[in-house]
């Protein structure tokens, strides 16, 4: 009788954890959904795919690493979501994938095949970066819609706004401009954490 409570025990406990693993989190989105995200809003050929910032598509590469960014994943008796907790790990993940994605998007006014139509329109009013035709709230907004669309309240934009528009970046390159703006955009908790 005692093992048949035990067996029962470690079936509630199992049921428990699967519970608690299915369980929505407000944790990253995952990197299926941010790469999904990423080309449907901004690149030109949806097999374009963040893995490649941290090494996917080499020889050696483990997809072990793209899952500790947060995945949907079987172990034997449960699927649920895992690895979307922040944490020190997948944040430094993340800051790999964005940090080279955002020197990329920087290099849009002299290379334009990664990004699509739509993003290199809204976008290229600021290749004349720091000239003050381009210093522009409207310009700032355009850049910040296309990558953020709706998804955080309006007091993050006008923060990010504020502080491109502020002394800190009125001489640099439009090459610092478009790979900073973007990289505070990629990072912002609104961008990479469900809601």
């Amino acid at each position: 009788m005692k093992p048949l409570k035990l067996m029962a025990l470690g079936l509630l406990v199992s049921s428990v954890a699967a519970a608690e693993v299915a369980a929505p989190m407000a944790g990253f989105r995952g990197f299926v959904e941010t790469d999904q995200t990423v080309n449907q809003r901004l690149l030109r050929s949806p097999k374009t795919s963040l893995g490649t910032y941290v090494g996917e598509g080499t020889k050696d590469f483990d997809t072990a690493l793209l899952e500790l960014m947060g995945v949907y994943k079987s172990t034997g008796l449960t699927t649920g979501y895992q690895n979307a907790q922040p944490n020190g790990v997948n944040l430094l993940l993340w800051y790999l994938v964005f940090s080279g994605f955002s020197e990329d998007f920087g290099k849009l006014c002299e290379d334009s095949s990664l990004l699509n139509d739509e993003t290199l329109t809204l976008a290229k009013p600021l290749c004349a970066w720091p000239a003050a035709s381009a210093r522009t709230e409207e310009n700032l907004e355009a850049l910040w819609l296309q990558v953020m669309r709706y998804d955080a309240p309006i007091e993050e934009y006008q923060a990010w706004r504020d502080f491109f528009l502020g002394p800190e970046f009125e001489k640099v390159s439009h090459q610092e401009l478009l790979q900073s703006a973007s990289f505070a955009i990629f990072m912002n908790p609104y961008f990479l954490l469900r809601k």
